[in-house]
């Protein structure tokens, strides 16, 4: 399935995931289109698997598609044709999707700067460590021997988007936390082989707890109990 070879690099966004998704079958439609004929049924399986993926994409992260299932009819080439007519009307759904989630992300980007809603909030100071943690962080991944590439590039990508969209005020710490998991879920299957890494992701769980615990009107001091081997926390 070399035409599916992109699918590790997809985003962790379901919607960006769909739209990269429906780029590649852009470029695959235009290859199976003939002169004479409507299709080129050597693409038959390809347009199959792109198909597949992107109800495995949709069914995976529960989102709202209208488009209707494509109907199994006896022809190759008339599935081919419903699969591309499906893909043309889901493109528009996922146009749709994105621009309402940009003007939800916009609005709550506007309401921070207003000092409307909630919000977390980190010093110049937060910031320097976080960016200097993420930096370390990369340059242990990319060197170290005991995680496989692939998990290498799923980390280095999550680092990329968090670096990112790193800001002094935020509206939800999720893509910290995602790190955190990554952290917990390397523990386990490495244990100290990932130490420095590990190490480095408590730290920076600790500036984010902090920023979190002032947000919720806790203690600032209050230690944040995950990440540790101790069988007490």
């Amino acid at each position: 399935m070399a035409h599916l070879d992109f699918i590790e690099d997809l985003p962790d966004d379901p919607w960006s995931a769909l739209s990269s998704i429906c780029d590649k079958f852009d470029k695959l439609e235009i290859a199976a289109r003939i002169d004479g004929d409507p299709w080129n049924l050597e693409y038959f399986h390809a347009f199959i698997d792109f198909f597949v993926l992107v109800k495995a994409v949709i069914t995976n992260n529960d989102l709202k598609i209208t488009m209707k299932t494509p109907a199994i009819a006896p022809f190759l080439a008339k599935n081919m044709t419903n699969i591309a007519n499906y893909f043309e009307g889901l493109k528009q759904e996922v146009v749709k999707q994105q621009i309402e989630n940009q003007m939800i992300e916009s609005t709550e980007a506007i309401n921070i700067r207003l000092g409307a809603g909630f919000y977390y909030e980190f010093s110049d100071d937060d910031i320097s460590q976080i960016q200097n943690l993420i930096n370390e962080l990369r340059d242990l991944i990319a060197k170290s021997d005991v995680l496989e590439e692939d998990h290498k590039r799923r980390l280095l990508n999550r680092l990329e988007r968090l670096q990112s969209e790193l800001h002094k005020k935020l509206s939800d710490l999720d893509r910290f936390w995602g790190v955190v998991g990554d952290a917990g879920v390397m523990l386990g299957k490495f244990g100290d082989d990932v130490n420095p890494i590990v190490d480095r992701i408590k730290e920076l769980t600790g500036i984010v707890w902090k920023a979190q615990a002032k947000a919720e009107n806790l203690a600032s001091d209050l230690p944040f109990p995950l990440l540790t081997k101790d069988n007490d926390t």
